[in-house]
């Protein structure tokens, strides 16, 4: 099975109205892009690298596909230095648990977008549980231990936030969401693990993290083993969110 984590441009389409006039941001935060699919419908795309490295190879690909109204920039993921009001769409992918405090971020990018412009962004997401006793306390262990699977991995890792703390702070920023949903994305454990510099203990331990997983945490992760091979779902959450701000 693949990994399903993907913006679809086709259903992308029917969320929002597209304009060739635009001004699209994207912040990569991995290999799937849609910045290319906005500039073939015309738009002008800025797309944000967080190294050098990478952004030499994005641009390298744009010019081979001949794009002409692709920039490319070179930025920390949590800075937004554009002036106010630049873009009509900003979208960000599996970037927003590397930042360092989300609620500057999202003030960030709401100023940089022009009134009623568009925000699109896709992450993983924890468990979250506002309930008491035993089932409450048996989720929030479970959160607990679903971060510290996802630092191990990656030491920059923030903690995740829930479907519930996503709503809360994009209201707070003045956002209003048009469009949510939650899925479990399919990941393949090698694929996941490869795509970071990771010593071999570390790989191990992962692994028996997986293996030794609490109950809570097996119930969201539904790790499958085959051998060498493991498969594991993380759930994710999809955001349109429209900034409230002169909103027609």
């Amino acid at each position: 099975m693949e990994n399903q984590s993907r913006f679809d441009w086709a259903r992308l389409q029917t969320w929002v109205q597209l304009d060739p006039q635009w001004q699209v941001l994207e912040m990569v935060g991995d290999e799937s892009i849609v910045g290319p699919d906005f500039a073939s419908f015309g738009t002008q795309v800025t797309m944000v690298y967080p190294t050098a490295e990478k952004a030499r190879t994005a641009e390298k690909s744009a010019a081979e596909q001949g794009f002409t109204n692709i920039s490319i920039d070179i930025l920390d993921p949590g800075n937004l230095p554009y002036r106010d009001g630049s873009f009509d769409l900003l979208i960000c992918r599996h970037m927003t648990h590397m930042l360092p405090d989300v609620e500057t971020w999202l003030a960030g990018a709401v100023r940089i977008l022009l009134p009623g412009g568009f925000l699109i962004f896709m992450d993983s997401i924890s468990t979250g549980s506002h309930l008491r006793g035993k089932k409450g306390r048996q989720l929030r262990e479970a959160e607990h231990y679903l971060n510290a699977f996802a630092r191990l991995r990656d030491p920059h890792h923030k903690d995740l936030l829930s479907k519930k703390s996503w709503e809360e702070l994009l209201d707070g920023a003045g956002f209003e969401i048009q469009h949510i949903e939650t899925r479990p994305i399919i990941v393949e454990f090698d694929t996941w693990a490869n795509s970071v510099p990771l010593t071999n203990n570390d790989r191990l331990r992962l692994r028996v993290m997986l293996l030794q997983a609490p109950e809570k945490v097996l119930e969201v992760l539904t790790p499958q083993f085959t051998g060498d091979r493991i498969q594991f779902r993380l759930p994710e959450i999809t955001i349109l969110a429209r900034s409230a701000s002169n909103m027609e």
